[in-house]
C-alpha cells in the first residue's frame, strides 16, 4: 500500500517468489534439510541467477552449432556445488517452466479464481523442448566435496521426478558417464530415465574429468568458490589450477561467476565481464574468457617504466639559498667598506 497526494495505490503479489523451483519441492524431508544447510553458503548461486547466467552464455547457439557439425555439446561445471547451473541449463533446453502446477500460487486465493478454467489452461500448455536437446552431455564435478556432489545427485533425481510431461525411456538410452565409475554410472542411469540427455555429477579430480572429455571440446559454465576467509588460500590455489587447466584444453567457451578480483590475476587469463548482479549483498560478475592469456594483452609492456622527475616546488616565503664563492665574498666585502667614504664625500660637496 502506497499513499501519495491523497491517492492510495495498492498492489497484490499474484505469483510466488521467482527463485522457487519445482525440483526443490520434490525433495523429501531429509533431503530438504541438507538443502537448507547448504543454502547459506555464500558462493552457491540461487536458481534465478543461475538461469540468467546460462542464458547469457548462449547455450542454444552452442547447441545448434554442435548439432550442425554432428557433435555432442558437452557442458561441464567443474565447481558444480549442488548442481544448480546444470539443472537450470537442462530445464531451459527442455522447455520446462521453473514452477509447477503443484505449487500453490497467491492468485489461487483470489475470490474470483476459477479452478476449472485454471486446469483447462494447464492442459492446453505444450512444452516445446529444443530440437537438439538430445545432443547435450551435462557433467558436473567438484573435487574433494563429496557432500555437495551427493546433494547435486539428489537434486538431479528430484528434477527427473518433477518433469511435468512423461518422457519415453526408449528415446534416451545412451546414458553417458566417465569410464571406470560404476557408482556414478548407476546414478546417471537412474536420473536420466525420464530426461532427454545424459546428466551426471562426480567428485573426481578436475584434471581427470578434463582428460576424459577432451575430445568433446566442452562448454564450461561454472561458479568459482569465494566468500569464506578461512578457505581463501585454498581458493587461490584452485584459481591457479583452473587457469592452468583451461590453457591445456581445447574449449568452445568458458564462463565463470566470480566475486574476487584476484581470480582474474591468479588464473593468468584475460576475462571480459558479461553480466553483473548482486546476490546476498555481494556483487558478482559473469566473466567470459576472451581466449587470450594475460601476458598477451596489448597494454602490458615488458620494458621498464621510466618515471619522470618531479619539479621541485618551493613555498612562496622561502628564499633560495645561494652559496657564494670566495671571489664573490671578497667583492661584497670591498663594496661594503667603500660605502662610508662615498657618503662622506657627498656631505663635503653639499
Amino acid at each position: 500500500v502506497n499513499l501519495s497526494q491523497n491517492e492510495c495505490h495498492m498492489s497484490v503479489a499474484a505469483t510466488a517468489a521467482p527463485h522457487a523451483r519445482a525440483y526443490e519441492l520434490a525433495l523429501d524431508e531429509g533431503q530438504m534439510e541438507q538443502e537448507e544447510e547448504m543454502r547459506g553458503s555464500p558462493w552457491l548461486l540461487e536458481p534465478a541467477h543461475a538461469a540468467a547466467c546460462v542464458m547469457r552464455a548462449n547455450l542454444f547457439r552452442h547447441l545448434e552449432e554442435s548439432a550442425r557439425s554432428g557433435q555432442k555439446l558437452c557442458v561441464w561445471d567443474p565447481f558444480c556445488g549442488k548442481g544448480t547451473l546444470l539443472l537450470e541449463a537442462l530445464g531451459i533446453a527442455m522447455g520446462v517452466p521453473p514452477a509447477s502446477p503443484a505449487m500453490m500460487m497467491p492468485f489461487q486465493q483470489f475470490p474470483e479464481f476459477n479452478q476449472m478454467h485454471f486446469q483447462e489452461v494447464l492442459r492446453s500448455l505444450q512444452l516445446t523442448p529444443h530440437p537438439d536437446v538430445g545432443e547435450m552431455l551435462l557433467l558436473g564435478s567438484h573435487e574433494e566435496q563429496p557432500h555437495l556432489v551427493h546433494l547435486a545427485n539428489l537434486n538431479l533425481q528430484a528434477f527427473a521426478r518433477s518433469v511435468p510431461r512423461p518422457r519415453a525411456p526408449s528415446m534416451w538410452t545412451q546414458a553417458w558417464a566417465p569410464p571406470g565409475s560404476n557408482e556414478a554410472q548407476d546414478l546417471t542411469t537412474l536420473a536420466t530415465q525420464r530426461l532427454p540427455c545424459p546428466t551426471a555429477f562426480h567428485s573426481l579430480p578436475a584434471a581427470s574429468i578434463a582428460e576424459r572429455i577432451r575430445s568433446h571440446r566442452p562448454l564450461i559454465i561454472t561458479s568459482v568458490p569465494y566468500g569464506k576467509k578461512a578457505d581463501a588460500r585454498k581458493d587461490q590455489r584452485a584459481y591457479k589450477r583452473f587457469g592452468q587447466l583451461i590453457r591445456s584444453m581445447d574449449v568452445r567457451d568458458v564462463y565463470c561467476v566470480s566475486a574476487r578480483e584476484d581470480f582474474k590475476r591468479l588464473t593468468g587469463l584475460d576475462w571480459r565481464a558479461e553480466l553483473r548482479f548482486s546476490a546476498s549483498g555481494v556483487w558478482l560478475e559473469l566473466l567470459r574468457w576472451t581466449g587470450r592469456e594475460a601476458s598477451e594483452l596489448h597494454f602490458i609492456s615488458s620494458q621498464p617504466r621510466v618515471r619522470k622527475k618531479r619539479k621541485e616546488v618551493r613555498p612562496k616565503d622561502e628564499v633560495p639559498v645561494v652559496e657564494e664563492t670566495a671571489a664573490e665574498d671578497a667583492v661584497r666585502t670591498a663594496n661594503h667598506r667603500k660605502k662610508p667614504k662615498r657618503l662622506a664625500e657627498a656631505t663635503q660637496e653639499e
